[in-house]
């Protein structure tokens, strides 16, 4: 009787957690972010995923809680082990800080850190050779499942005007992405510009490939818009161009970027500083556009941009098209390093941009 007792007085289990939180702001890049962790949770064995923290502002929001936003992105586990974690001073997570936790649990209430490892946001790349991640060496399902959005968001975009008109066409078309303003000029520049006709002579031969004249625009900016609408009349593709009309879209300059906007906000360009709400409808315009892309027969933009790269890695789709990479099989797209970020910055005008920075501040 005793004996049996005290078996099960000694009954324990271990359980191996990958624990990351605070995963950088911007849709995209916090989407291929999470596939990172994500891949190398899978490559650790680990039993539960877990995102912790949402203090970052472009999460301030929603209750302070990424599981708002994201319905799969963290494993279920209990409430006392949750606890556990969460009041452990060694266990910080960040973007700049990761964990794998070999956590002992006896009798579901008393908890032991067996092994404790942490990776900087340098040592994590490193370790888990990041940049050498090949596209079939990603498990695509299990990473969509954890991107899903939540009830919560799902119930704002699904609400919105733009969203009904592309459930309308029943995934009947072809979806472009064009992010110019800081992508592709300033300080930030990380790509080069593509011109509407590019875009346009693609999309004009997989509608044609489809049978559908519906082309779903995703911009960062209302010039593009206007330059798409009048190169798709001039050429005669007599397009149907949808594009949110209810979001604010400004003027094509690096300036009016959000991201600059949040970023340099305290200084040079103070008087135009990023809101919470703001940071927070960005993500939620980041759902919508993710939706349009992962609905659509085909879909074009520059995987310089992340929130192109994160439903083009995803859907893993022959039809859509790379224009950083435009005459890429799939037979290269699958062998090559999915995750690794693909600078094409020109640093000349990088360096104008910093000028400009600086000059702003001068006048302040």
């Amino acid at each position: 009787m005793n004996n049996i007792g005290m078996r099960e007085y000694n009954i324990s289990k271990c359980i191996k957690i990958f624990l990351t939180g605070n995963v950088w702001w911007p849709f995209g890049s916090h989407g291929l972010h999470t596939l990172m962790r994500l891949h190398a949770s899978y490559k650790s064995n680990c039993d539960k995923f877990l995102y912790f923290n949402n203090d970052h502002p472009g999460y301030s929001l929603f209750d302070n809680k990424i599981s708002n936003y994201y319905k799969n992105i963290s494993d279920s586990i209990d409430t006392s082990t949750t606890e556990f974690l969460s009041n452990n001073n060694e266990i910080q997570p960040s973007h700049n800080k990761n964990y794998i936790i070999t956590l002992e649990i006896k009798n579901d209430k008393d908890f032991f850190i067996k092994n404790l490892e942490i990776y900087t946001h340098d040592k994590f790349f490193e370790e888990f050779a990041i940049g050498d991640i090949k596209l079939n060496e990603l498990n695509l399902a299990e990473c969509a499942r954890r991107l899903e959005p939540s009830d919560k968001v799902n119930a704002i975009v699904n609400k919105m005007h733009f969203t009904k008109q592309i459930d309308h066409l029943n995934g009947n078309y072809i979806a472009a992405h064009v992010r110019w303003t800081d992508k592709v000029i300033g300080r930030s520049q990380e790509g080069i510009k593509h011109e509407p006709e590019e875009y346009l002579r693609y999309v004009f031969d997989l509608s044609e490939k489809f049978n559908t004249k519906s082309l779903v625009l995703n911009c960062d900016n209302i010039d593009a818009v206007n330059e798409f609408k009048k190169i798709n009349k001039k050429l005669g593709y007599n397009l149907d161009i949808i594009y949110d009309e209810e979001e604010i879209l400004p003027t094509d300059d690096w300036k009016n970027s959000l991201f600059q906007r949040w970023q340099y906000g305290n200084d040079a360009l103070s008087d135009k500083k990023a809101s919470d709400i703001e940071l927070q409808n960005d993500i939620i315009n980041g759902f919508k556009i993710y939706k349009s892309f992962m609905g659509c027969k085909a879909m074009i933009g520059c995987t310089s941009s992340a929130m192109y790269k994160l439903p083009f890695i995803l859907r893993d789709n022959e039809n859509d098209i790379d224009l950083d990479h435009p005459n890429e099989n799939m037979i290269q797209r699958k062998s090559k390093f999915a995750l690794q970020q693909w600078h094409l910055a020109d640093m000349t005008i990088r360096k104008k941009g910093s000028e400009e920075i600086n000059s702003l501040k001068n006048k302040k």
